[in-house]
C-alpha cells in the first residue's frame, strides 16, 4: 500500500514542469498530494489506524491550518494536511536533490537491467554460432566488470544517503528509524551474489565453449540482482519522497544548512555526480569509473 502511495508523488518530482532550475513551476496534483499524504502518515506512526481523525486535527492546529469539518474523513483530513503544508512551505533544497537522487536511481535501474540483456545477447549468439568464442567471452568480461562498476557507485551513492538524507530523517523523524536500519543493512546484499557471477564468468572465460549453462546461470543471477535492486530502490523512495516533500519550516532550514555544510553531493550522490549520474563523473549510464568494488547492495 504504502508503494501504491508514492507513485504519484515521484512521477511529479520527475517531471519535467515540475523541476526547473530547482524550482517548482506547477502545484503538485490533487492526487499527488493525497497520495503523498498518505504515505507520510504511514511513515509517522507505521499504522495508519494510529492516525486518528482527532490526532490530525491536533495536527493542522499545529501547523496552523484551518480545522477540518466535525465528519471529515482520515483521507480528507490528510489532504488538508498535505495541501496546507505544500502552500506554506517550500524546499527549492530539497526538491533538487530528491530530483537528481530520484534521476540517479533510474539510471541505476537501467543499468543494471542492461546486465542481463547483455549476457543473454551473448549466449543467444555463441548457442546460433553467430559469434566467435574469444569475442564471447570479451563481451562476458566486459559485463562482470560493469558489474563491478555499479556495485562501486552504489557503495557510493549508498554512503552520501546514509550520512545525509537517511541521517536527517532519523533525526527529524524517529519512527524512520527502523526503515533505516532495513534500507542500509541492504546496501551490503549484493556481495555473494556479485562473486558468484564473477566465478562463473571466471570458468567460462577461461576456456570458453558451445555450452552456454554456465552463462545462463549468469543471466539469471544478473536478473536477481537487477531485481533487488528495483525493489530495494522502490523501497527507498516509498520512505523518503514523502516525507521530505512534507517538512516544516523548522525541519526546512535545517535541512538546508546541513546541505550548505558540504555534508551533501550535487544532485543526490557521492563525488559530485550531474544529475542522473552516480560515482564518480557519472555518465549515461548512471556509473561512473569506479573499479571493480564488490560493494555496496542497493543505492
Amino acid at each position: 500500500a504504502a508503494a501504491e502511495a508514492a507513485r504519484g508523488s515521484k512521477a511529479d518530482l520527475r517531471s519535467a514542469d515540475w523541476w526547473s532550475h530547482g524550482v517548482p513551476k506547477a502545484p503538485v496534483s490533487q492526487t499527488a498530494a493525497r497520495n503523498a499524504a498518505r504515505n507520510t502518515a504511514i511513515m509517522h506512526a507505521v499504522d495508519l489506524a494510529a492516525w486518528t481523525p482527532e490526532r490530525l486535527r491536533q495536527l493542522c492546529r499545529d501547523r496552523g491550518l484551518a480545522a477540518p469539518p466535525a465528519g471529515a474523513s482520515v483521507a480528507d483530513i490528510l489532504d488538508v494536511v498535505r495541501s496546507g503544508s505544500l502552500a506554506r512551505r517550500e524546499s527549492p533544497e530539497a526538491r533538487r536533490v530528491l530530483g537528481g537522487w530520484l534521476g540517479a536511481h533510474d539510471n541505476f535501474r537501467a543499468f543494471a537491467r542492461s546486465l542481463g540483456d547483455d549476457v543473454q545477447r551473448v549466449s543467444d549468439a555463441v548457442e546460433a554460432a553467430r559469434m566467435p568464442l574469444p569475442e564471447a567471452a570479451a563481451r562476458v568480461r566486459a559485463v562482470s566488470d560493469n558489474l563491478g562498476r555499479i556495485n562501486g557507485a552504489l557503495h557510493g551513492h549508498g554512503g552520501w544517503e546514509e550520512r545525509t538524507v537517511f541521517a536527517f530523517l532519523e533525526r527529524e523523524f524517529p519512527t524512520f528509524a527502523p526503515f533505516n536500519a532495513k534500507l542500509t543493512a541492504e546496501h551490503g546484499d549484493s556481495h555473494e551474489l556479485s562473486d558468484e557471477v564473477q566465478a562463473h564468468v571466471a570458468l567460462w572465460c577461461g576456456a570458453p565453449t558451445a555450452d552456454t549453462r554456465r552463462l545462463r546461470r549468469v543471466e539469471a543471477l544478473l536478473r536477481e540482482f537487477s531485481d533487488d535492486l528495483h525493489r530495494h530502490l522502490e523501497c527507498e523512495e516509498d520512505c523518503v519522497v514523502p516525507l521530505m516533500t512534507n517538512l516544516d519550516a523548522g525541519q526546512v532550514a535545517r535541512f538546508n544548512a546541513m546541505m550548505d555544510e558540504g555534508k551533501g553531493g550535487g544532485g543526490g550522490c557521492g563525488g559530485g555526480a550531474a544529475s542522473g549520474g552516480c560515482g564518480s563523473g557519472g555518465a549515461s549510464g548512471g556509473c561512473g569509473g569506479g573499479g571493480r568494488s564488490r560493494g555496496g547492495g542497493g543505492g
